[in-house]
Order: structure tokens, then sequence, then C-alpha cells
């Protein structure tokens, strides 16, 4: 950066006046320096913390999908711990046999409030059935490339026209989302929806 000094009076300065604000310019520069590289240190930590963190809540997820071939459990589990620790919703769907049609009832949809619960599972059925937009979990599912989204007023505007998948999104709450395809040797198995409401993260 630059220190720049004016004055009110014309003045000339001496060799004692440029050594004093050169001085004054390094001193300024080293504050600088050392708080770049306090914030610095401070970013490195807090990435590897979160790193860290990453990487226990793995060891977890996979503790878990290992312990039951009961796969119903096994993701309920994985769902519950993703909202305990990283999304306000969790919503885990698998597709029909060859197909990207859903099958007759999501295996897992989490919420703390039970309420919520319900209403997701009915407005999933009803979204599964009506939905041809070209983004959203059906498009998830045919294409198999996740989706994120980060500010859902954008989506919101993008289906204006649907009003049942307007509706939905409205009712869940939801800030922003991602969804990300379940997929294995190249074959779509399903989705996992994660959603942020209620503590408006994005």
């Amino acid at each position: 950066g630059a220190l720049g000094l004016s004055f009110a009076q014309a003045r000339s300065f001496d060799v004692n006046d440029e050594t004093f604000m050169l001085a004054l310019g390094r001193q300024c520069a080293q504050a600088l320096e050392r708080a770049r590289l306090y914030e610095a240190e401070r970013v490195a930590r807090a990435e590897a913390e979160l790193a860290r963190h990453r990487l226990e809540f793995l060891a977890e997820a996979s503790s878990i999908l290992a312990t039951s071939l009961d796969y119903q459990w096994s993701l309920n589990q994985v769902a519950r711990l993703i909202v305990s620790q990283i999304a306000d919703w969790c919503i885990v769907v698998l597709t029909k046999e060859g197909g990207t049609t859903l099958a007759n009832e999501p295996v897992a949809i989490i919420h703390e409030n039970p309420k919520k619960v319900l209403w997701a599972t009915n407005a999933l059925q009803l979204y599964s059935q009506t939905s041809d937009l070209p983004f959203g979990l059906t498009h998830v599912l045919r294409t198999g490339q996740s989706e994120l989204y980060p500010d859902f007023s954008q989506t919101l505007l993008a289906v204006r026209d649907n009003a049942e998948s307007r509706d939905i999104l409205e009712q869940s709450g939801a800030h922003s989302a991602m969804i990300v395809p379940l997929k294995a040797r190249e074959r779509i198995m399903g989705a996992l929806i994660l959603a942020m409401a209620e503590s408006e993260r994005r």
C-alpha cells in the first residue's frame, strides 16, 4: 500500500524528514504484514479443523454403512448423522430397478420436526409425479450430475410458472440445497438431498 501525508502550508523536507517518513512507512507495512500472517494462520487453522471434522464425519458414516446389510436402516442412520452435523434436511430417495422413476417411498426423510417430515413425504410423492423441470431431483436421476442451489430465491424464479413445485420449495423453508446422485459403476441408484433451512446457512 502507500501512506500519504498532506500539509496545510507549503514546506520543504530535509533528509531527517524523509528518513522519519520512510521509517513510518516501513512500520505500517510491517504491521500490515503481521496482520496478514496472523489472518493466514487463522484461515489455515480453520481449514485444517474443517478438514479434520470432515474426515471424522466420513469415518463415522463409513462405519454406519459397514455395520449392517439392511440398507434402509443404514441410510436412515447416515441421514440422521447428516442432519445432526451438516444440514437441516436430509432426504434419501432410491430409483426403481433399471429406471429413473422413484421407488414408492423415500428411504429416509430426516428433519428435527416430525410434522415437517410428514409434509415432505407427501410433497416428494407429488413432486416426483409432476416434475418435468430441466433441473431438480428427477433431472439429477436422469443425468447423474450433482446440482447445487446456493440461493433458493433464484430457483423460485425458475419455477414461477410451475405452481406445485414453487409451493413445495416455499413451504420447505429451505434457503439453499444440493442434490447428489447415488451412483456406482455408472448406475444411478438414487439421490441424496441436503438442504439448509432453519439454520439459515448456505
